[in-house]
This record gives C-alpha cells, structure tokens and sequence, in this order.
C-alpha cells in the first residue's frame, strides 16, 4: 500500500510552485484524500486558516506526521522554500517506498516456498520410516519453529527496546554486523544523514541546526554516535569533518571535507546522500535477490539429511549378514 504522504507531498509542492496560497493548494490536496487523511486534511486547512502554521497544525498529529516532517516544514515557511521542502520530503517517502516493496517482493516467495516445505518435507520420511501420522503435525510445527522463533525474537527486540540510547545502540550495532544486511543498513542511515543535510543547509538553515536535525534522523543509534562528533564541532564553530569519527568511510570524510574547504557543502552532501542511498537500494536488491536461493539451499540440506538420517536408520537396523 502506497504511502499518502508521497502524493501530499508533491502535490502540495506542485500547487505552491504554481503561486497558489497554501490555504487552496490544501483545499485541493483535500480532493485526493479519502477517510481519515481527509478528516485531518480538512482540520489542518481549518486551523491554517486561523492562523497555525503548517508546520504548527502537523506537529498536533504526529501519529501521522514524523519529526522529520515537521521540522523540515518549519524550515521550509521560515526560510520561504516550502515548496522546495514538500517536494524533497516527496522523493524520501518515495525512495523509502520502493525499499520497503524491494524487501517484501523479495522475501514474499522464499517466505511461501519454506510453509510448502514445512508440510512436504516430513511426507517420505513418515512413509518410508512406517511412523504413525500422529506425528505429522508436530513436525510440520518443528520446521516452522526454525522460520518464526527468529522473526518473533527480532520483531519482540525491535518493539520491546527503546527507539533511543546505550541498549538501542548496542541492539543497532549487532544488525550492522549482520553481512549484507548490516551494509544496506549503515548505507540507508547515511544516505538519510547527508540528505537531510543537504535539503536544509540549501534552505539556508544555518549549519548546526543542520547537523543537528540530520544527525536525528539518520535513524540508527549505532551510526548516529559515529556522526555525532560533527554536531559537537559545529556547535564548537569548527568545521563537521573535524568532530567526524575516524572509523567513517574514507569517502564520506574525503568528500565532507572538500565541500567544506570549497564552499559548496550543500552540492557535496547531496552527492553523498545519492551515492549512500543508491548503494543501499543496490544491497537490498541483492538481498531480495539471493533470499530465494539461501532458501532453496537451505531445503536441500534439510532433504539430504533426511533422507541420510533415513537410510542410516533403515540400513543400520538390518542383520549384519544380509
């Protein structure tokens, strides 16, 4: 399911480019809206109209507007370039999109191919083995038990730890160890980072604000500490790539640097944030590109041992003179 803010976003950003007011653009936005996007569209176009700030009447519904929203909004009417900044926050929620589906398709067909296995697999075994059938459901439950345990415990960790501090950064640490997954992720918090970056520092933001606000929504606990020093330099009046922790790629430090040195940090962190995000996409689509084939492997093994397991109970049960 697509997410709404993608099409709110751009075509409130469409409608202000245009000169419309921002009291008609969300009128009209309303026209593609339909339960209760509408209600809440309807409701901020009436407290606009009384004299909120957009930024303002969103950040009274952040169950449906992220911090990152808002606080970008807020820039955006401050510095004049809302348009600019509804339509950068547009192309995020796209790009996350596209990820998030990546993932699904991706993993959909491995995730159907393990439940077909799960109740084929014990078939021969409790044929040929002459076992009771009783036993064909604990089995089929036993296979399963190795897919869920796993997703039920890392679904429990996300839920259960809190989203911030020391637990959350060890819990974020781990994951970034993980191979392949681990990259993808530390690429997509990074990517995040300089994006955000780039859009404000653009709008004129000033920079520790920008650092400040980038450094939050990068995402990952684990990654924010290694960003963290940048923010410490800014608000020292030193430049970011001073306070940048030197176990960051060599790339992203080489590059900030050079935006700084040059002057044009605004072009330099959005060629970051491009050459992050688009590594991320890369990895993720390897991920949902070899999530088939580690599962087809992964049931091979299983059929091989059975049917090894199988034998060496037939054969080893026969008399040693046959």
């Amino acid at each position: 399911m697509a997410d709404f803010r993608i099409n709110l976003y751009y075509n409130l950003s469409t409608l202000l480019s245009a000169g419309l007011p921002i009291l008609r653009a969300l009128r009209m936005v309303q026209n593609n809206a339909s339960g209760r996007w509408k209600k809440h569209l309807s409701e901020i176009e009436r407290e606009v109209g009384g004299g909120y700030e957009l930024s303002e009447s969103m950040s009274r519904r952040r169950r449906y507007f992220a911090n990152l929203d808002i606080s970008l909004t807020k820039i955006g009417e401050q510095t004049g370039q809302l348009a600019e900044v509804l339509n950068s926050l547009g192309e995020w929620y796209e790009l996350r999109r596209k990820i998030k589906n990546l993932i699904i398709s991706g993993l959909t067909y491995p995730v159907f191919v393990i439940h077909v296995a799960a109740f084929v697999l014990p078939i021969p075994l409790i044929a040929l083995s002459g076992m009771d059938w009783s036993t064909y459901l604990p089995r089929v439950l036993n296979i399963l038990s190795f897919f869920y345990v796993p997703v039920i415990f890392f679904y429990l960790m996300c839920r259960l730890f809190p989203r911030q501090g020391s637990v959350r950064r060890i819990f974020d640490e781990l994951f970034l160890k993980i191979p392949l997954l681990g990259s993808a992720l530390r690429c997509l918090a990074m990517g995040r980072f300089c994006y955000t970056f780039s859009i404000m520092y653009k709008a004129g933001v000033p920079i520790i604000e920008c650092a400040l606000l980038s450094h939050e929504s990068c995402g990952n606990e684990a990654i924010k500490h290694r960003l963290k020093g940048g923010y410490d330099a800014a608000r020292n009046g030193t430049p970011m790539s001073q306070g940048f922790g030197r176990n960051l790629d060599a790339e992203f430090l080489e590059l900030w640097n050079i935006g700084e040195e040059s002057g044009n940090l605004d072009k330099a962190s959005e060629k970051l944030g491009q050459i992050y995000l688009d590594k991320a996409r890369f990895r993720f689509e390897l991920i949902a590109s070899w999530a088939p084939k580690l599962v087809y492997f992964s049931i091979m093994g299983v059929m091989a041992y059975m049917i090894i397991k199988l034998f060496s109970q037939i054969y080893g049960s026969l008399p040693t003179g046959f």
